[in-house]
């Protein structure tokens, strides 16, 4: 890999930027107001470039990364790039750059990325399911909220804080896809070794919980057939054995598991996700039981 001699440039008060910078500073210099589609998607493609390098040296200036994320904001504003399958596509296959810009060590860069990642998400799930597929959507926003999960335990408050605000806004208006990835997503992270991850789990497994978007939750099962000669109550259990979906349990457990978490506030998110747990169970029918 070829690493570029650094440069100084004296109208940014002698701040050094690679000749890379440099050309980056002129291309976020153009005009955004580009009403052609295919001119907007090729600029997510390059911001997407310079923004998934991992290799320190190669770096863009952070700076210059931040800009470039509230610039990726701004095109996913667009109405008519908001309904572009290209774009789906540019962000589903550069997804690791939502990882490296969220595990960057300055706290300026994790607040761009944090509000960079809540617009993807809040773009693609706005989509039309035939431009963008629910399990698409989840398998992205799966993979924010997992890189946003490993700043929770950072000893800097407003970077633990900028990631667990993220994860919130992002698990508030989310749907699932029928195998529950993001549900199981959450309820993994509540094994987490960490007490902080462990406590904004169960915090956010409370707002998938409260949701009503589907289908976290299975719906009100079918009555039971009794057939002739069978009794009515065996009927029912059998039915209810039938009808009653494996994720209610691995809900359950995780609840029960943080009742008895060892850090207190990890319980008192626990106690949270399992009264909103009882009451939905009162309205969802006695699979949720």
């Amino acid at each position: 890999a070829v690493v570029f001699p650094m440069q100084a440039m004296a109208d940014q008060g002698g701040t050094l930027y690679s000749p890379r910078d440099i050309r980056v500073q002129k291309w976020l210099a153009r005009d955004l107001e580009v009403k052609e589609k295919e001119h907007l998607v090729q600029e997510i493609s390059e911001i997407a470039t310079h923004l998934k390098i991992k290799n320190e040296k190669e770096k863009v200036e952070w700076k210059l990364r931040v800009q470039l994320m509230h610039r990726l904001k701004e095109i996913l504003n667009v109405d008519h790039v908001r309904q572009t399958k290209e774009v789906v596509g540019l962000l589903l296959e550069n997804k690791e750059l939502f990882t490296i810009q969220i595990l960057d060590r300055r706290s300026s860069v994790l607040k761009a990325a944090t509000a960079m990642s809540v617009e993807t998400c809040k773009c693609l799930r706005d989509m039309d399911v035939a431009i963008c597929s629910m399990s698409d959507y989840i398998s992205l926003e799966t993979h924010i909220v997992n890189a946003l999960f490993k700043v929770v335990p950072v000893t800097i408050k407003v970077m633990s804080s900028s990631a667990s605000d993220a994860i919130r806004t992002i698990l508030k208006d989310s749907p699932d896809t029928p195998e529950r990835g993001l549900l199981r997503e959450i309820i993994t992270q509540t094994k987490h070794k960490h007490k902080l991850v462990r406590t904004e789990a169960y915090h956010g497994l409370k707002i998938l919980i409260t949701s009503t978007s589907k289908p976290h939750f299975p719906t009100e099962p079918e009555p039971p057939i009794v057939e002739e000669g069978q009794d009515e109550g065996k009927a029912t259990d059998q039915k209810d054995q039938e009808t009653i979906d494996p994720t209610i349990q691995m809900v359950k457990e995780s609840i029960m598991r943080g009742l008895k978490d060892g850090h207190g506030e990890a319980r008192k998110a626990s106690r949270g996700a399992l009264i909103e747990f009882v009451k939905r169970a009162k309205t969802s029918g006695p699979q949720a039981v």
